[in-house]
């Protein structure tokens, strides 16, 4: 009877167990949806106007149960455009995506399970003209610069000087950054010269011609030209014809480099021929290649310069698509240009040349 008794007891027990646990209320788990962005709104701000973020611009179409895109001013010269969103829920996470015209942010829940991608543009009114990039002239502690207008980062030491800034155009600089903007004030281009100490802006209407002057030894000044139809660089000795040559069409790039005149006694001589199908000149220490080459049909425009072994190091680069030769003495330039496709063909002349 007992034992009945007791069996009725732990029958009952689990009855009631069995009940209880099948009508007590679930356990609430977390869940997020749209709803908990309702309160947050998208803005954008000019970090020229306001660099703290405080005068905020909100979008008067912004909802938050659509993904957008929203529509924020044009960069110019004197705005500089981004955007926010705010307020977030205690907990959430904004992860932003960049990109050219403007720039995506994710809003994620505390536990990952919601997330909603809101997305601003830049207004773009009309299309920058960029076409002026391709006349800039860019020195590095008073050596030409080889600039590429499809090429944003460069390695330098010293100043870099800019001239022949198209007209009405307009710039912003930022440490070792500058922007360009063209004659409707709408962002060209962000281009990033590392290493600079300084960097100086002329425009186009205010042309100086390279300095006449020696060096300390004594040296005369070897100018650098560039023609932007065929990718050629121009080396001379003579700034008359520098001066000739830059009306038509032709970007003065400055002092190249320094070495001994031409009729003098001091240094090998390095010739310069010329290829009146291609248009295009070569410098060269080597008698053997100058009279090869003219016997090819080139011809001899006698001797460009003198040059030292105890000189500076000239580097010379070729490019396979336009057949180009380059001759520097910036190793950041030689590396520039060979990360852009050049060949590097060693040292041409001074300390390290095998001539």
């Amino acid at each position: 009877m007992m034992i009945k008794r007791f069996g009725k007891g732990v029958l009952g027990a689990i009855v009631a167990l069995v009940m209880m646990v099948a009508f007590a209320p679930a356990a609430h788990a977390a869940s997020y949806s749209i709803e908990d962005l309702k309160n947050v709104r998208g803005y954008w701000v000019n970090l020229v106007e306001d660099p703290s973020w405080n005068t905020k611009h909100y979008f008067d179409n912004f909802d938050y149960r659509n993904a957008g895109p929203y529509t924020m001013p044009a960069n110019t010269s004197t705005t500089d455009i981004h955007w926010g969103m705010g307020p977030i829920p205690s907990g959430w996470t904004v992860e932003m995506v960049a990109a050219d015209t403007g720039n995506s942010l994710t809003v994620t829940s505390p536990d990952g399970s919601y997330k909603m991608t809101y997305r601003a543009v830049h207004a773009d009114p009309t299309t920058p003209d960029s076409t002026g990039l391709s006349s800039l002239k860019v020195t590095a502690n008073g050596q030409a610069l080889s600039f590429i207008p499809s090429q944003s980062e460069y390695r330098v030491s010293g100043e870099v000087v800019i001239t022949n800034l198209p007209a009405n155009w307009s710039t912003r600089i930022i440490a070792q950054q500058i922007s360009f903007y063209d004659a409707n004030k709408l962002w060209v281009g962000d281009y990033y010269f590392y290493g600079a100490s300084k960097i100086t802006v002329r425009s186009a209407s205010d042309p100086q011609w390279p300095s006449t002057d020696k060096d300390s030894l004594g040296r005369s000044p070897v100018y650098r030209l560039y023609n932007p139809n065929n990718g050629e660089h121009l080396y001379t000795m003579d700034l008359n014809e520098y001066k000739a040559i830059v009306p038509k069409g032709w970007r003065g790039e400055g002092i190249a480099f320094y070495a001994w005149p031409k009729d003098g006694t001091t240094g090998y001589q390095v010739y310069r021929v010329y290829n009146k199908f291609s248009g295009r000149h070569h410098l060269t220490a080597s008698k053997g290649e100058r009279d090869g080459l003219v016997r090819m049909g080139w011809r001899d425009e006698g001797v460009a310069f003198r040059y030292r072994d105890t000189d500076e190091t000239v580097y010379r680069a070729y490019n396979p698509h336009t057949s180009d030769h380059l001759w520097t003495l910036s190793k950041p330039e030689l590396d520039n240009a060979v990360r852009a496709g050049w060949r590097d063909e060693g040292i041409a002349y001074g300390r390290g040349a095998n001539n």
